[in-house]
């Protein structure tokens, strides 16, 4: 009896001493994944420094933490890869490509098709980027969100984002289209979804008897004509000279005279 206890204690120490020996492989192995896994952070790291960037995204996964101008990559219509000049907002999360900024009424928004097609102004300041390479853009990846970021003269900024945003081509007149709403500014764009643009002189918007570019003094996404225009004459306060002139979203300040002091319009995978 003696000896089958000794036998017993000698087949649970080799027992144990497998399951420790398992428990050790099992570590290593754990450990191995997470090597790889680290390695393959690295490499997808190193691969996006060397891959020409997009948007401010790839812009901000290539280490790029600062606000300001870089230069993007992008395919136009005869299918080339061209070079574009773009602002990088670092902000809210980082990689947001601005494409329409309003600060200080420096630059005329009232332009005709071919001056919001090639686009105009300086990234660094007013501007707004151009719609070929809006609609370049947003066709690069499938899923933009757009967000709108608003000043008002009272020191208050409010935001309003929409997912799957995308621009058409021309042919097409620079459709806008997205998804719902969120944020804090109100939803004043749902109105515009699927809208053609419109400018002075030419107008696309459903309402064939009025001219809502010339009335609201803006090229926009109109349709018949608005509740929210933000690229409306620039006034230095908060009350518009003429009514529908002002830079408006009639979710917050819900006024036709009312004119916002600050916009930007962004977008980010």
């Amino acid at each position: 009896m003696l000896v089958n206890i000794q036998q017993e204690i000698v087949s649970l120490k080799e027992e144990l001493s497998s399951n420790q020996e398992c428990t050790s492989e099992k570590e290593e192995i754990a450990s191995k994944k997470e090597e790889i896994s680290s390695l393959k952070e690295e490499l997808n790291e190193c691969l996006a420094k060397d891959k020409p960037a997009r948007d401010c995204t790839d812009i901000h996964r290539q280490g790029h933490t600062a606000s300001g101008v870089y230069t993007v990559h992008a395919t136009n219509s005869l299918g080339k890869t061209i070079e574009v000049e773009v602002y990088c907002d670092m902000s809210n999360g980082g990689g947001w490509l601005v494409f329409q900024r309003r600060q200080d009424g420096s630059v005329d928004f009232y332009r005709n098709w071919a001056g919001y097609k090639a686009g105009f102004g300086n990234p660094a300041g007013e501007f707004w980027l151009g719609n070929d390479h809006l609609h370049e853009l947003t066709s690069q990846k499938t899923n933009y969100t757009l967000r709108i970021d608003i000043g008002d003269w009272n020191g208050e900024t409010r935001y309003a984002e929409y997912p799957e945003f995308h621009v058409g081509p021309e042919k097409n007149d620079y459709i806008i289209s997205f998804g719902p709403y969120s944020g804090t500014a109100g939803d004043a764009l749902a109105r515009h979804n699927h809208q053609r643009f419109s400018t002075l002189d030419r107008d696309n918007d459903v309402n064939v008897v009025t001219h809502c570019p010339r009335i609201c003094h803006a090229g926009w996404w109109f349709e018949g004509c608005y509740d929210c225009n933000l690229n409306a004459y620039y006034y230095k306060t908060s009350r518009a000279r003429y009514r529908y002139w002002g830079i408006q979203w009639d979710a917050w300040h819900n006024d036709e005279y009312y004119s916002f002091k600050k916009v930007e319009m962004k977008f980010r995978p």
